[in-house]
């Protein structure tokens, strides 16, 4: 039967046997999805493999990376432990290691571009911290919740226009792997702007290849740009994930709503995407 909503489901090279791939496909999966920041060229040939094997209609998708700001190495290894209240001091220095006084993100101009009264939010909004003072070397910042700071946790500064490189060197790899092994859709992360989604269309221009684009919306900014999105892209996902970090959790289902209706508008697909049936996992 022929149905307009499509289901996209996850998986990954630790399982991805034909017959598990199969028992998707009978219950109504249309593509897989692979996160290239987990897996490697062999397990993404692995998954096509499979998946091919089972059926040539089943679209395959790989996200991107994308630009991200991550916290550095700690010294000792271990999580950094803060309480509600504390002060620690913020720099932008990839090889500098973070400690109970300081925290080094890879992000160097985060002390230019930051304004004092603004909130960083480390490991997907688990530990905020709320910038007092700056100077010219760090950002003072103010705990405003118990709980650590681990190694390599992700950096987001909601309201903050960051000066990132629409691709990494990890994302061309990935891009190139993709097209190598005969992709369907690239999925790129924290798509800002129309450049941003041109930056993957030229890699795919040099090599000819014919793999659409979805744009994926993971902040206010590429949600404040998205006609220029919609206009250059194959399609747009709803990343309700890292969005609902970036901007208040209660306006993501406006957001939502109006990222649908512009597709509508532009005859152009739009995956929603996130817990979509998180609450089954409990309550089937």
């Amino acid at each position: 039967m022929f149905k307009k909503t499509k289901i996209v489901a996850t998986i990954s090279d630790l399982r991805c046997d034909v017959d598990f791939i199969k028992s998707l496909y009978d219950a109504g999966i249309n593509a897989v999805r692979m996160n290239s920041a987990h897996m490697t060229e062999e397990g993404f040939v692995k998954v096509i493999t499979n998946t091919r094997a089972v059926s040539n209609t089943i679209g395959i998708m790989m996200d991107t990376k994308g630009p991200e700001i991550r916290t550095t190495a700690t010294e000792t290894g271990e999580k950094i432990v803060v309480n509600s209240g504390d002060k620690i001091k913020v720099i932008g220095d990839p090889d500098v290691k973070s400690n109970k006084d300081q925290v080094s993100v890879t992000y160097p101009s985060i002390v230019k571009d930051v304004p004092v009264g603004n909130t960083l939010l480390i490991d997907d909004g688990e530990t905020a911290l709320k910038v007092i003072d700056k100077t010219d070397s760090y950002l003072l910042c103010e705990v405003q919740n118990n709980g650590t700071i681990g190694s390599r946790k992700s950096v987001n500064i909601p309201g903050v226009s960051v000066n990132l490189p629409s691709i990494t060197e990890k994302d061309k790899r990935s891009i190139e792997i993709a097209i190598k092994h005969g992709a369907d859709f690239i999925a790129h992360s924290f798509v800002r702007s129309r450049e941003d989604v041109l930056a993957v269309q030229r890699i795919l221009d040099e090599h000819n290849s014919n793999i659409k684009i979805i744009a994926k919306i993971e902040n206010q900014e590429g949600v404040d740009n998205i006609d220029e999105i919609y206009e250059t892209a194959y399609g747009v996902m709803v990343a309700r994930g890292d969005l609902g970090i970036e901007v208040p959790q209660e306006n993501i289902p406006g957001i939502q709503r109006l990222l649908i209706r512009k597709a509508i508008e532009y005859k152009k697909p739009v995956i929603v995407a996130t817990q979509m049936l998180h609450t089954m996992i409990e309550n089937p």
